[in-house]
């Protein structure tokens, strides 16, 4: 860890696991165990996805793909003792958490933040009646969803929205020369907005104030176009971009 650490880091990666989709014997493992223990869940669990999914192949095969993961993840999940699961968006990660909590009879929740319930909702319905709550970011997104699921007890949906309590964190005292410093973090697609950032670096670089961007990022479907406006605004004196980090194998 480096200096900037958060003083929470630590244990967050000494408690975040890994999973690859097939090549890995724990996985193969936790996929026969389940099979041969609760073939009759295993089996829902594939007709209601086959069921839910046969109009969307590309998302029936993402599903289906994702399935040994979820597996494995639920066999680790009952060993510590966990009787909870939680995921984020409404698509897939919500399936596996469904999956999990077929699984392992226990709780399922998931938060609905945007494009997961306005673009894709294969599925939804059937994760939301089964979910114990569903959580989303805006009373908005609630609106939407209890008016296309009015059969879905609204009680079941709770707003959250998203933010940081700031008392976590404590900014280093300011100095006379630092410069101005922006971090944004993020998969390079188009969405996430990138090409505005760097329109806004080039006005700032263009009146005079001096500054550095750091652009954490994710390989994404809009990277071409974002990288050619870098290019383009001569912002390489001034704006940085970092690949992310590799993540550590469980």
């Amino acid at each position: 860890m480096t200096e900037t650490s958060q003083s929470n880091t630590k244990e967050l990666i000494e408690t975040t696991n890994y999973y690859p989709y097939f090549l890995s014997l724990r996985v193969w493992k936790a996929l026969i165990h389940y099979f041969v223990t609760k073939p009759a869940t295993c089996s829902e669990i594939l007709a209601k996805i086959l069921k839910t999914h046969m109009s969307n192949p590309l998302l029936l095969l993402k599903t289906i793909a994702i399935m040994p993961k979820s597996f494995a993840i639920a066999k680790t999940v009952r060993e510590m003792g966990i009787s909870r699961i939680h995921a984020h968006w409404a698509t897939i990660p919500a399936t596996a958490a469904w999956m999990i909590a077929k699984l392992n009879d226990c709780t399922c929740t998931f938060t609905a933040h945007a494009w997961d319930i306005y673009q894709e909702d294969t599925m939804l319905q059937d994760k939301m009646r089964e979910a114990e709550k569903v959580i989303t970011i805006s009373d908005y997104n609630k609106r939407y969803l209890t008016e296309k699921f009015p059969d879905i007890d609204p009680n079941k949906i709770r707003v959250v929205h998203c933010g940081l309590d700031f008392k976590q964190f404590t900014p280093q005292d300011s100095t006379k020369g630092n410069i101005f410093k922006i971090l944004s973090i993020g998969r390079l697609t188009e969405k996430k907005g990138f090409h505005v950032l760097l329109k806004a670096c080039r006005a700032l670089k263009d009146i005079g104030i001096p500054f550095l961007c750091q652009i954490v990022y994710v390989r994404g479907d809009f990277e071409r176009e974002v990288f050619h406006l870098y290019d383009r605004l001569e912002l390489k004196d001034c704006v940085q971009f970092i690949p992310e980090p590799p993540r550590r194998a469980s």
